[in-house]
């Protein structure tokens, strides 16, 4: 009897502490956003969960300080092209399901960003489209989506967030070899509209919306002697404005070969220069929308 009482106690114990650890991270206040753009963009990388209810709070934050380091430039009129820094564990770890291989420091980082004719809106519409291959002819060799997850809800505005998982073949020229890559790609969108955490109640809420993709396994590269293909994470920030979109798009990949050095600048100019002609692309659609 006495064992029982021990163990019922015991399990009380450990439900009041369960229940007070969950009254404090729902009491907590939201994290604030940092003004480093490194930092910027690795907070809002780790903050992208909507399941986090300060999330939103959180983000409302980082959208004001993107857009002050944005506009604080020497040259603002002019996009961003940067090599940017790495993914750590803290980032990494936040992935549902997780990569197949997660090495936040073995994949080199770029980021372009400018404003955009479209609205975040629209973007949202070309990303959930199904039919990628239609709207993006000359990115993908093949391209199908499974595990789609509230598409419709976020669309309509009923759901703060969307996910889907892609299977893709790409084609690439690597120094006149035509190398082919195949694997799967967990993609997602979320929306947030919330007060940043130093705002005044009567502040209008900030509004943005991103974007996260990540490759779940290493990619099948043919022919095989060109490398490895083992890791790849891409993230968007889009914030409203002047009836269009400031538009981050940060990337990190892990191309690995024995021959060539993959994080020369030849390769980071080349996968700016993707994320360049991909949002010209988008601006084309968004025309006729």
């Amino acid at each position: 009897m006495d064992r029982y009482a021990r163990s019922v106690r015991w399990r009380l114990y450990q439900i009041l502490l369960l229940s007070s650890v969950a009254l404090l991270t729902a009491c907590s206040p939201p994290e604030r956003a940092p003004s480093d753009i490194d930092e910027l963009l690795l907070f809002s990388f780790r903050h992208y969960g909507s399941e986090d209810p300060n999330s939103a709070s959180s983000l409302a934050d980082a959208a004001l300080a993107l857009e002050r380091w944005y506009d604080g430039r020497e040259n603002p009129d002019q996009p961003i092209e940067a090599e940017i820094a790495r993914l750590g564990a803290e980032e990494l770890g936040v992935l549902s399901p997780q990569p197949g291989f997660a090495a936040g420091e073995a994949a080199v980082g770029v980021l372009f960003a400018r404003d955009v004719s479209c609205t975040p809106g629209q973007v949202s519409q070309l990303y959930l489209d199904d039919d990628q291959m239609t709207l993006f002819p000359d990115s993908y060799e093949s391209y199908s989506r499974s595990d789609r997850q509230d598409m419709s809800c976020y669309l309509d505005g009923d759901c703060p967030e969307a996910q889907w998982v892609a299977s893709v073949v790409k084609e690439q020229q690597v120094f006149l070899t035509t190398v082919t890559y195949t694997f799967s790609m967990t993609s997602g969108m979320r929306s947030f509209s919330a007060l940043p955490p130093a705002a005044s109640p009567d502040d209008p809420p900030v509004s943005g919306r991103l974007s996260r993709v990540w490759m779940n396994d290493e990619a099948i590269v043919e022919p095989a002697s060109i490398g490895r293909f083992r890791q790849s994470y891409q993230f968007e920030f889009l914030l409203p404005r002047n009836g269009g979109t400031l538009q981050f798009y940060a990337m990190w990949t892990d191309l690995n070969s024995e021959t060539l050095n993959t994080e020369a600048s030849i390769f980071l100019n080349s996968y700016i220069d993707g994320i360049a002609d991909y949002l010209v692309e988008l601006e084309a659609h968004c025309a006729t929308m």
